[in-house]
């Protein structure tokens, strides 16, 4: 057990964005595997606990190496980039957004809603998909103010297809 790895040294992974999501899972369970805390009923009390934390520790890289936002962030925070709470974010981009937020807020009372917010979830996805192949560019050129802007729009679509799904169970009933 060595708590000092970094998420992707504790996977055996290149530090990347790119990741295979199988083969996590996989490196996943097999460290489950050989430190879940069941492993060690008749060890002593410290054994317990650091098997406890290593749980922990195995359990928090992979929930953040397996989302595509938290990956990109830790990749930015081992980068020593930090992110700040409120971002300036150009306005065109911003405008977009706006946009976006009145379509899903619309799409309530239009007879179509339901066509209408798959179709936006749709396109929110995909735009998704963009940013983060911008990330990936970004981040891998060592261009970390771009890679940077890329995670705060990743937020904020990660944000607007939250609100759409919402939108999409509330039309549905759900």
């Amino acid at each position: 057990m060595n708590f000092g790895q970094n998420y992707f040294e504790l996977f055996q992974l290149p530090v990347t964005f790119s990741i295979d999501l199988e083969d996590l899972e996989n490196r996943y369970f097999e460290l489950h595997k050989t430190s879940h805390p069941d492993r060690y009923v008749g060890a002593s009390d410290q054994e317990k606990r650091l098997a406890v934390q290593w749980t922990m520790q195995i359990n928090e890289a992979y929930q953040n190496l397996r989302d595509p936002l938290t990956r990109a962030i830790y990749l930015l925070k081992q980068s020593g980039v930090e992110l700040t709470e409120n971002p300036q974010m150009g306005a065109t981009f911003l405008v977009q957004q706006i946009e976006l937020r009145e379509k899903i807020d619309s799409i309530e009372t239009d007879p179509d809603g339901p066509e209408q917010v798959e179709v936006l979830i749709r396109s929110i996805s995909e735009q998704t998909v963009e940013l983060q192949q911008q990330f990936i560019t970004a981040y891998e050129a060592g261009n970390m103010s771009e890679a940077r802007e890329g995670v705060y729009q990743m937020q904020f679509m990660v944000k607007l297809q939250q609100s759409a799904r919402q939108m999409e169970e509330k039309i549905l009933g759900y």
